[in-house]
């Protein structure tokens, strides 16, 4: 495919990023387009593709890399507000969806915002905190993203089977893996049988590849209706890292730890089905 005229023939607004399916290499999501006034930009993030150019104007190679530098920078940390509690003091949400126990083992930081009233889960990364993902159980809407500035951190929250959400590690020796899951409830549920992976949504964006991609397997378990969201990732998923797909009939958050035992374990670790 001409890539020149695949860009020229984009809706794009004047200094807007658009993200798609790159049209060079086929990989999701990966491709990223910015229309400025000196000329459109374009570069393919996927390792095994890397395209990239310039529509309109000279090209210079200063102007390409730091394009490139902005759409790829790490997301900026986040301070949690000093008006916010301990989550003891609303134990209550602690009791509820499985999150005890993980909150109490700190494979997770937990806040309370008594502002919004929302239970909030920090996402980190390398130590440090790039957001939250506040829920609340009283009003809508029930999610709310906690950020650092404009543009939505992307990154997923993690919750790991060893260590702390701090300082997460895998034993020596030990397969890494990971269960991909809409919520952050979900991720704390299954975090006992190997990392919850919350996606924060049904979307897998650019971004999160980095973090899927470091798992030797991964199960998709997304909820009962988006099924046909998990067996699409399934397969593009797969494409890097073995991974299996678990047809749920009932969301994780909502169901009982036995039931969740028995969907993803078995003599052998995790169990899913094929698709």
């Amino acid at each position: 495919m001409n890539l020149h005229r695949f860009v020229e023939s984009l809706p794009l607004q004047l200094n807007v990023t658009e993200r798609s399916n790159c049209p060079a290499c086929g990989n999701f999501n990966t491709f990223a387009v910015t229309k400025k006034v000196d000329g459109t930009y374009w570069f393919c993030f996927h390792n095994s593709c890397r395209a990239k150019g310039k529509v309109g104007g000279k090209i210079q190679k200063a102007d390409l890399d730091q394009f490139i530098h902005t759409q790829s920078k790490d997301a900026v940390p986040y301070k949690i507000p000093d008006s916010w509690l301990d989550p003891t003091k609303v134990r209550w949400l602690l009791n509820r969806h499985h999150i005890l126990d993980v909150a109490k083992d700190r494979r997770v930081q937990c806040c309370y915002d008594p502002n919004l009233d929302r239970y909030v889960f920090m996402i980190y990364k390398g130590g440090v905190c790039y957001g939250g993902i506040g829920r609340s159980f009283t009003s809508k809407p029930k999610w709310h993203f906690y950020k650092s500035h404009s543009k939505q951190n992307k990154l997923p929250l993690v919750v790991p089977k060893y260590g702390t959400f701090y300082s997460p590690f895998y034993p020596k020796g030990v397969q890494k893996g990971g269960i991909v899951v809409e919520d952050a409830i979900s991720a704390a549920a299954v975090s006992h049988i190997a990392d919850g992976v919350a996606l924060l949504g049904t979307h897998i964006p650019a971004d999160f590849i980095d973090t899927l991609r470091s798992y030797d397997t991964l199960a998709i378990a997304l909820d009962a209706d988006a099924t046909g969201k998990s067996i699409e990732y399934q397969k593009y998923l797969n494409t890097f890292v073995p991974t299996r797909i678990v047809i749920l009939e009932k969301d994780i958050k909502d169901m009982p730890m036995e039931q969740i035992n028995k969907l993803f374990i078995d003599d052998s670790g995790l169990r899913a089905d094929e698709s």
